[in-house]
């Protein structure tokens, strides 16, 4: 470690026809390291390269490969890209399920060891990350309700789906889903408020959505309805209602990309707080440890609630009435800043 910066160009910029040609020209014009972006189309939705393209660089350079695996799984490939000549693989916190035990297996075949944090898209920092909920957006015109609040400053589109028989409503589907998403490239992250939600975990993954969350009251067995999701290619997150204690996650907190915890009970939108929720986010934010898992809220959200869930460790709010109410894009503007604003305030002076 010294001060002087380290800069990695990425070839993933480069001419890929005359790969070995842009690096050797990059190293002289002063790259300090060679950053080599690897993607296998699951984990992230693209294909880059692999091990031989790696090993058929390996001898134009004596810089350092700085090797990023955007793969899921990445540890039964790291043999490979070691072989192939990288001096560092970095693996994805959300990529394995015992991240230990993979970068073990990185300095075991050699290599230096990182980790890579996504943001939701999916990453953690001090920026809250707002989901408006459509459930209150107008269904006449769905799709431009969408477009609207992402041009206005949602992160994340958030997607409540009720069936009617684990809650007292009925909302939408895949069809819907799929329809809404070629509208925007935002997270799209779905609550299933059905029962029970495995047989259907294909269908909202084939709609497009990026995380898909179960209720753990909704299904018997819920270490197996988390993998499930995992095995479709979504992130996997578990939903609390106000009532259900914490404990119901200990032992599934290994699978999970995301903790929903209700503030109002499921069912309808517009409902009122309830403030008994923000110690089981501390709560759960203290089981979290460092893991990387996000604690979304979803009920009640306002400027006024959202700095209680905040300081209490949640990074992700759910807003549906305070996001869209107004009607009109300009004030999905003001209120989505009203919202952050109020939050990120509260995180800073947590810290």
């Amino acid at each position: 470690m010294n001060e002087k910066t380290i800069i990695a160009p990425s070839v993933l910029s480069a001419d890929f026809s005359r790969l070995g040609e842009e690096v050797e020209a990059v190293c002289r014009a002063g790259a300090d390291w060679i950053h080599l972006d690897v993607m296998d189309g699951h984990f992230v939705p693209n294909i880059t390269f692999g091990p031989p393209v790696i090993k058929a660089l390996r001898d134009r350079t004596d810089k350092v490969f700085d090797c990023h695996l955007m793969i899921e799984p990445p540890t039964p490939y790291l043999g490979a890209f070691a072989c192939a000549g990288c001096d560092i693989i970095t693996v994805h916190a959300e990529a394995t399920t015992h991240l230990d035990r993979s970068l073990q297996a990185i300095r075991d075949v050699g290599c230096k060891a990182g980790v890579s944090l996504t943001y939701g898209d999916i990453a953690m920092n001090e920026k809250t990350i707002i989901a408006p909920s459509v459930l209150s957006a107008d269904f006449s015109r769905l799709g431009e309700e969408v477009e609207a609040v992402c041009r206005a400053g949602a992160d994340w589109i958030h997607l409540d789906v009720m069936d009617g028989h684990f809650v007292p409503n009925i909302t939408f589907g895949p069809p819907v889903i799929k329809a809404l998403r070629d509208r925007t490239d935002k997270v799209f992250d779905c609550h299933l408020m059905i029962e029970p939600p495995t047989p259907y975990l294909g269908a909202f993954a084939c709609a497009g959505c990026d995380i898909i969350t179960v209720h753990a009251e909704a299904t018997t067995h819920l270490d197996r309805s988390l993998q499930a999701i995992r095995d479709v290619g979504c992130k996997a997150g578990v939903s609390l209602n106000p009532s259900t204690p914490e404990s119901v996650i200990e032992y599934v907190l290994d699978r999970l990309d995301l903790v929903l915890l209700m503030t109002v009970n499921p069912g309808f939108g517009g409902q009122d707080f309830i403030p008994a929720v923000v110690d089981k986010v501390r709560r759960v934010r203290s089981m979290i440890g460092g893991r990387p898992i996000h604690i979304e809220i979803d009920g009640g959200v306002t400027p006024e609630t959202a700095p209680l869930v905040a300081a209490a460790g949640a990074d992700v709010l759910v807003a549906g009435s305070a996001v869209f109410k107004g009607g009109s894009e300009e004030h999905y503007a003001r209120n989505i800043a009203a919202i952050r604003a109020a939050s990120d305030g509260a995180i800073r002076k947590a810290a």
